[in-house]
């Protein structure tokens, strides 16, 4: 029998902000922010929707989706940093089922990687070491689930 998650709404909205913190997070790492790793964030939260494998992940990028322009402002109001932010959804995400954390956490992390990898330039470096340095805070951050090598990219 599957195991029925039971967040606050406090909680679901700590989960729906954690795209918004890894994309402030990583974007920021190289001043001021590209407008393509703007364009490529809501790109990249239909992506994750799509490709959501459990139904946390999908509540948690399709709340992202629906309330995304709130969320952005919200983020910015919040007291908490990215790194604050992101070790307190790791710990919801110690709440659910292994698969379900791992799920989440992952497309987290890939979401880092993209956003770090949407300005790259034919023959440059694939990141440079400020975006590499913010994708492995943000998977420290979320207790090293879901890692991904910055290098790679899908």
């Amino acid at each position: 029998m599957e195991r029925q998650l039971t967040y606050s709404d406090t909680e679901w909205e700590t989960l729906a902000r954690a795209p918004f913190w890894v994309y402030r997070h990583v974007a920021a790492a190289d001043l001021p922010p590209e407008p393509s790793q703007y364009r490529a964030f809501g790109d990249e939260l239909a992506h994750a929707l799509a490709l959501a494998r459990t139904p946390l992940a999908r509540t948690i990028w399709q709340r992202a989706i629906d309330d995304g322009e709130r969320l952005w402002v919200e983020v910015h109001l919040d007291r908490r940093s990215p790194e604050q932010g992101l070790t307190s959804v790791a710990r919801l995400l110690e709440r659910a089922p292994a698969d379900d954390a791992a799920a989440v956490a992952h497309e987290l992390v890939s979401l880092a990687v993209r956003t770090a990898a949407a300005n790259i330039v034919v023959g440059e470096e694939p990141l440079s070491g400020p975006e590499r340095s913010a994708v492995e805070q943000v998977a420290a951050w979320l207790g090293g689930t879901g890692r991904e090598d910055p290098e790679r990219r899908s």
